[in-house]
């Protein structure tokens, strides 16, 4: 099993950006609407629009909003990148972005209650509907692989100069962000998923979300799991590529290392270690 080191980064970076954005609430405690600020952080994050109640709760305006949208999208086609080891992911980003908000499209979330507790924090739960597109490119993107490592095997990955390995990185990429978009019509949702988030006070008395709690609402958003499980794919990062620490870093690339064929023991029959 491969380290989840970047992802781990990646995604805390994501979960860190959007749990600070609009974290504290201007109204008395009393006046505070936790369902309006779920709603609100939700709808800023991955539709980019978000109601007037809760920029007024956050004290924020319509760019603002936008700001945290774009980041969103960002941050989240580094991630896509990672996961399918689009190691000069640079040329790519703006096209996947554009893909992010077709996809983010499609979110059904609901906040189903709040409560007060007796530590003064709230308690939020939220209702997703998983959005499946991730699932749907695992069950078919079988042939599409065959087909590329037939052209592409360890042999001709090892023996690549720079060039010729960025050329066959910008086809894997190709053919990754093309199975996305030629089965993006087909994109719906899985069955509902509930989640229970804290919201608490900082120092100063305003309520907060936490990037550990936000990261609780993003995993509800898009199901990246393989199909008839819960456990996330394998990146498919080359072996030693090297890991950032800054979490707004692109994924650093690795020269001439062959992208891992985890899907050739699957077609095989053999079980991948």
């Amino acid at each position: 099993m491969r380290p989840r080191g970047k992802l781990t980064v990646l995604l805390t970076a994501l979960a860190l950006f959007l749990g600070l954005a609009g974290c504290w609430e201007k109204a008395p405690e009393s006046a505070f609407d936790a369902k309006t600020y779920v709603e609100g952080r939700l709808a800023e994050a991955y539709l980019g629009e978000t109601s007037q109640e809760y920029m007024d709760l956050v004290g924020y305006n319509e760019v603002q909003v936008e700001s945290i949208y774009q980041n969103s999208l960002y941050l989240e086609a580094q991630v896509f990148s990672y996961l399918y080891g689009i190691e000069y992911p640079e040329d790519f980003y703006e096209e996947i972005q554009e893909l992010y908000k077709s996809i983010y499209s499609h979110i059904e979330f609901l906040v189903v209650s709040t409560a007060r507790e007796e530590d003064g924090s709230i308690s939020v739960e939220v209702e997703f509907q998983p959005i499946d597109l991730p699932q749907r490119v695992e069950r078919e993107k079988g042939e599409a692989l065959k087909s590329f490592f037939e052209k592409y095997p360890s042999g001709v990955q090892n023996t690549m100069n720079d060039e010729e390995y960025k050329a066959y990185d910008a086809e894997w990429a190709r053919l990754i962000i093309d199975l996305y978009k030629e089965l993006l019509p087909e994109t719906g949702n899985l069955e509902p998923r509930r989640v229970t988030v804290k919201l608490t006070q900082n120092e100063a008395g305003y309520y907060t979300l936490s990037d550990e709690e936000f990261r609780k609402l993003d995993a509800g958003v898009i199901d990246y799991s393989r199909p008839g499980t819960q456990t996330m794919p394998e990146p498919t990062q080359s072996p030693g590529a090297e890991e950032s620490l800054d979490p707004e870093a692109p994924a650093p690339p690795t020269t001439a290392s062959p992208i891992p064929q985890p899907e050739e023991s699957e077609a095989s029959g053999t079980e991948t270690e």
